[in-house]
């Protein structure tokens, strides 16, 4: 993971450059004890997913939500910069054995709860005029979310997608 400031006017903006599919992961995540992968992988992933679905659905408050958190970018860089698709932090690390499936299996169901309570706090209180719903729905409905390598993604899709039903009313 290499990290660079953003080209041409756009200021203060991290990225953290990986290979396209993410083939040194095993280098990237060896900084990071072992017993914390898992907790960085859901992280990178809870934030990339999230940044990704508003700059896609919610542009008018896109920039309030980059001048309040400033989250790095993840992808790939060639002809500029690409986004990866935010599953790929859950999948590069279970795929090259960087991280035990079961660890973050066992992370998953409080985890969803924790990334769907937090999501609905901060906008709530920093983008009203962000739809939860609306949101959630984007995410499931996001071509991205048709990624479907690794018991990590299918595991928080599961989740996902069960706490998606159990808000419906009726």
């Amino acid at each position: 993971m290499k990290p660079f400031l953003a080209p041409r006017g756009e200021s203060n903006v991290l990225f953290l450059s990986v290979p396209r599919d993410w083939e040194s992961v095993s280098q990237d995540l060896s900084l990071i004890p072992e017993e914390d992968r898992p907790l960085f992988a859901l992280s990178l992933f809870m934030f990339t997913l999230t940044d990704q679905c508003l700059y896609t659905y919610y542009g008018s408050a896109y920039d309030n939500w980059r001048r309040k958190t400033m989250f790095p970018k993840f992808g790939w860089q060639g002809y500029g910069f690409h986004n990866a698709t935010p599953f790929l932090a859950l999948w590069a690390p279970e795929r090259d054995a960087v991280i035990r499936p079961d660890a973050l299996l066992a992370l998953m169901p409080d985890f969803v709860r924790f990334m769907t309570n937090e999501a609905i706090r901060y906008f709530k209180e920093n983008l009203p005029e962000v739809d939860m719903n609306g949101f959630f729905s984007a995410i499931q409905h996001d071509d991205s979310y048709s990624f479907d390598e690794g018991q990590g993604v299918r595991c928080f899709k599961r989740e996902f997608d069960a706490f998606l039903k159990a808000s419906q009313p009726g």
